[in-house]
């Protein structure tokens, strides 16, 4: 383990002229956000990125927590470590658009109680990508790799959103002798050729949220076929980044169609901006690619605690038990959407709290 710290005075001179030459597009015909990011919000956080936001000030904020680069043998993850001796650990898995910065709120909420691991997934930030595919279990080994035998947690708890649910169920499914407990906000979906079989209530679930998605399936098409086009894009346009990722913040969180009564500006340029310092657009979308390879996830034996966010609402119990056999707590989250650990922290706690 090695001690990190986040830059605070990186040259950002070439950025800013970036930003300072954006080509901002002509607006779609028809309702502001339909046709994707408005460029009108796109022009104001562009301007405030220029004019008032202060990366250093951001990245001195990052900085109060102890961040740590760990090297495995399958490769190296950075880290936020909030050590608390003699309690409970537990591991939290960000997801794609997130960073670790996501999920800080809520380790601040479990500080108290719990010794909290943030990892940045393969690929994210300063982990860099796998030579080998994204899989669930290369990576479900790594994190209980940094867990067990780099921190030294006979057991642990796991907690995962988006990409990082994967790696939480396959962590929970591959090592119930280590893992005491998962929580879960976005709960697993079997294959589409096993939904049929396992009932009406789950066949109607996956109409409705077929439906609810029928128009917000482009990103994920091109960051599985076409990633590199992308990443060649994004990689060398700040606002073009911006625009990419500030998107699924507002189509995701449980914002009510204005993404600033949750996110901040700031926030969200501090997430475009760990990815850009880093460049690391390109890797995050490994996971998407590198779907194919994923293997069968076991069924879960450990205790899980489910509360279903804002995408999972109608999700349902008899479903839950296809993957999760010992559910101690399942309800619904009144508020939150996609990005909970960020939007409703308390309410993830306790629900951690309740598998203590």
């Amino acid at each position: 383990m090695e001690p990190f710290r986040v830059p605070e005075s990186p040259d950002l001179t070439e950025l800013h002229d970036r930003l300072r030459r954006t080509r901002f597009p002509a607006a779609t015909p028809g309702p502001e956000w339909a046709a994707g990011t408005s460029p009108a919000f796109l022009r104001r956080l562009v301007a405030h990125w220029l004019e008032r936001y202060d990366w250093p000030a951001q990245a001195r904020r990052l900085n109060r927590y102890p961040h740590a680069i760990a090297t495995l043998p399958e490769g190296r993850l950075h880290l936020v470590h909030l050590r608390n001796p003699g309690a409970p650990a537990i591991v939290l898995l960000h997801g794609w658009p997130y960073t670790f910065a996501e999920m800080l709120p809520l380790a601040d909420a479990l500080a108290a109680d719990f010794e909290v691991v943030v990892p940045s997934l393969p690929g994210f930030c300063w982990s860099p990508a796998l030579d080998e595919p994204f899989g669930d279990v290369v990576v479900a080994r790594m994190v209980d790799g940094l867990m067990t035998d780099l921190l030294g947690h006979a057991r642990y708890l796991t907690y995962g959103e988006d990409v990082g649910t994967w790696i939480s169920d396959r962590v929970a499914g591959t090592y119930p002798g280590r893992v005491a407990g998962i929580v879960v906000t976005h709960p697993a979906y079997p294959p589409r050729e096993e939904r049929t079989a396992l009932g009406e209530e789950t066949a109607r679930f996956f109409t409705a949220l077929d439906e609810r998605h029928a128009d917000d399936r482009g990103y994920a098409e091109i960051q599985s076929t076409k990633p590199d086009t992308l990443a060649a894009a994004l990689g060398d346009s700040p606002a073009g980044l911006a625009a990419w990722i500030v998107e699924k913040f507002r189509a995701w969180g449980d914002v009510g169609g204005d993404v600033e009564s949750v996110f901040r500006l700031d926030d969200l340029i501090t997430t475009v901006m760990l990815y850009w310092l880093t460049d690391s657009i390109g890797t995050s979308f490994r996971p998407y690619i590198d779907d194919p390879v994923q293997a069968a996830q076991p069924p879960i034996e450990v205790p899980a605690a489910i509360a279903l966010a804002l995408g999972d609402r109608g999700y349902p119990r008899a479903l839950a038990e296809h993957t999760y056999r010992d559910i101690r707590t399942f309800r619904t989250l009144e508020r939150g959407g996609h990005f909970v650990a960020r939007e409703v922290p308390q309410e993830v706690a306790a629900l951690v709290r309740s598998l203590r």
